[in-house]
């Protein structure tokens, strides 16, 4: 069967392995059935510029320090955020590299399609919203002075593939535990300006449960973000985990959450 659509899955933060889509991937696939096939999977990873670095300060320091667990939660969590933020005008960092690796994916997806500009659907967690948000940023933007896609453009094989990498053709974006309020809400409400809508039928979907002190909903940061985000307040996790910040990392074994995003990959094929 030709594929119809590309579904692009992004992790969050903290220990991640290269695997972590597996299980909303296999979801996907048991509720597509046959269609399935119309599909083009890839997963964006994202942890291999970040984690060995942790790694290597975690390991160098636990002897000297207490609660060694809690602290190496900490420091594979929240220094994510905070490495790809200091680094976003460092050449070779990791918020450059990560741009890169999304920029790569793409083109090969493109490559790979016969050149074929499929509509994409994205679903991001957690951290990858804030990655993914960042990326469409970055890409099509008009001041490219700095970072990441000063040369990307300018070296672009083609201009539809170009296109392609800059998620022009992005249909939905389906946030889940999304953090994106821990980075602007510093600012002015009319300073908090989210992405540019790419095309007249681009939705964005934002799920997020009242537990989850890492996920928010969008809508109130600024009228700007109103006007481009459904929020979805959903109740995730289990006896232990759905009534406390533990629900961040159940979003995608919701079987709501799977229906719906079912639902819309359906769509396409």
């Amino acid at each position: 069967m030709a594929k119809k659509v590309v579904f692009l899955t992004i992790h969050g933060m903290g220990d991640t392995e290269p695997g972590y889509a597996n299980d909303i991937v296999e979801a996907m696939r048991e509720k597509l059935t046959d269609d399935w096939d119309a599909v083009e999977h890839r997963s964006i990873y994202y942890q291999t510029f970040l984690q060995p670095n942790e790694y290597q300060y975690y390991n160098a320091t636990k002897s000297r320090v207490s609660w060694g667990q809690l602290r190496k939660l900490m420091i594979n969590g929240f220094a994510d955020a905070g490495s790809l933020e200091y680094s976003r005008g460092t050449p070779g960092g990791p918020y450059y590299l990560t741009q890169d690796h999304i920029f790569t994916t793409l083109g090969q997806i493109y490559d790979d399609l016969g050149g074929t500009s499929l509509p994409v659907v994205v679903i991001a967690h957690s951290l990858g919203c804030e990655v993914i948000s960042n990326y469409i940023w970055d890409a099509n933007k008009e001041d490219k002075t700095y970072g990441y896609w000063k040369d990307a453009e300018k070296n672009a094989a083609n201009d539809g593939r170009l296109k392609f990498q800059k998620l022009q053709n992005l249909r939905l974006l389906f946030t889940t535990g999304c953090n994106i309020p821990v980075f602007i809400t510093g600012l002015k409400e009319e300073e908090r300006i989210p992405i540019n809508k790419p095309h007249k039928d681009f939705i964005w979907e934002n799920y997020y449960d009242k537990d989850d002190v890492l996920g928010y909903p969008l809508t109130e940061l600024s009228p700007a973000y109103g006007a481009l985000v459904k929020d979805v307040k959903v109740s995730v996790g289990n006896l232990f985990t759905g009534w406390n910040p533990f629900s961040h990392n159940e979003y995608w074994d919701n079987s709501g959450i799977q229906r719906e995003l079912s639902k819309h990959l359906k769509a396409f094929v």
